[in-house]
């Protein structure tokens, strides 16, 4: 699931230690409320704690939930929070009292019982979409059709592109446009650790220092209502479509928008203080061109393993970008 939230800042997994295995943690499984597609099922929510700490959650269609062997593993390979490791034991807390969900992972100890560390957990998800549901009313329509088609199509690149494989969320890129009064902007690509997809766009290096600091220091008790930050924040989510605005869901059907597929959805919204909205017409049609300017310099930057930093002119219609890539703000 794309839509921003503290655990999609992820540390990097490159150059650390080999995984430990002595902590101990608790997996949870819930039935969330959402809106969705009747012939896909219920929704499931797998949340994975370690002592306070939210290591890992990810959305089951009850379609697939015969094990939640496979999702806890990959939550040990690439966890949302801190280095890779497995735990010692596991205590898991099956809510839905499905009968037939097992975990079982080599070397692991699992036992039931019940885990009331959870709960906090469980109602700042239900709480933070419930705030998404009231807020999403937006009018699409108010945004020309040719803007929303090229944003689109741009953003249905970028997934065709998949930059985030070879990029991790602290490498960011440093974007300056004069024509568009933008002096040193940072992007971070989300969806290295393979469960939250998008782009998040800073205006200046102490609004991304303060996203940062904030996401490190991230707890479950400190999710509770939203992030609150001083300095607004353009995300990109790329969310399965039943965790969008059913209104945009309408509105690209209708006016034939091009989607990669229903996991990549997108959407763009402003994050300030604990709300979020969609960003103005001018904001949107320039953050729509700052992608695609990202999107030419992903197709000239030379990947390689340990990447050197480049910086490209970027001329864009009537718009010229200086984009330079890595850009290192903070330590991995």
């Amino acid at each position: 699931m794309g839509r921003l939230s503290v655990s999609s800042v992820r540390k990097s997994n490159r150059g650390k230690k080999p995984p430990q295995v002595n902590a101990h943690w608790i997996v949870g499984l819930s039935e969330i409320k959402i809106p969705t597609n009747p012939l896909e099922g219920k929704i499931y929510l797998c949340s994975v704690l370690e002592g306070e700490f939210l290591v890992g959650s990810v959305a089951v269609k009850e379609t697939d939930l015969d094990s939640l062997s496979q999702e806890v593993e990959s939550i040990c390979k690439k966890p949302q929070l801190g280095a890779p490791r497995r735990p010692k034991t596991i205590l898991f807390d099956n809510r839905t009292k499905h009968k037939k969900v097992k975990i079982i992972l080599e070397q692991i100890e699992v036992t039931t019982g019940n885990a009331p560390e959870l709960d906090e957990v469980i109602d700042t998800f239900v709480e933070f979409m419930q705030r998404m549901k009231k807020e999403d009313k937006w009018d699409y329509d108010e945004y020309p059709a040719d803007l929303m088609e090229m944003f689109f199509r741009i953003t249905k690149k970028w997934v065709e592109v998949a930059p985030w494989v070879g990029i991790y969320d602290y490498e960011l890129f440093e974007i300056s446009s004069e024509k568009l009064k933008m002096k040193k902007w940072y992007a971070s690509v989300l969806g290295n650790a393979g469960e939250s997809y998008g782009i998040l766009l800073f205006q200046s290096r102490s609004s991304y220092e303060e996203f940062h600091n904030f996401a490190k220091k991230a707890s479950p008790s400190k999710q509770r209502g939203g992030i609150k930050l001083k300095t607004p924040i353009i995300a990109l989510n790329l969310d399965e479509s039943h965790f969008v605005d059913k209104n945009l869901r309408k509105a690209a059907m209708v006016n034939h928008w091009p989607v990669h597929s229903p996991k990549f959805f997108p959407s763009l919204e402003i994050y300030s203080g604990n709300t979020r909205s969609m960003p103005p017409g001018d904001i949107f049609e320039m953050v729509t061109k700052i992608f695609a300017a990202m999107l030419v310099f992903v197709s000239k930057y030379h990947f390689q393993e340990n990447p050197e930093q480049e910086t490209h002119e970027i001329n864009l219609d009537k718009y010229a970008f200086t984009i330079t890539f890595p850009v290192y703000l903070n330590e991995p």
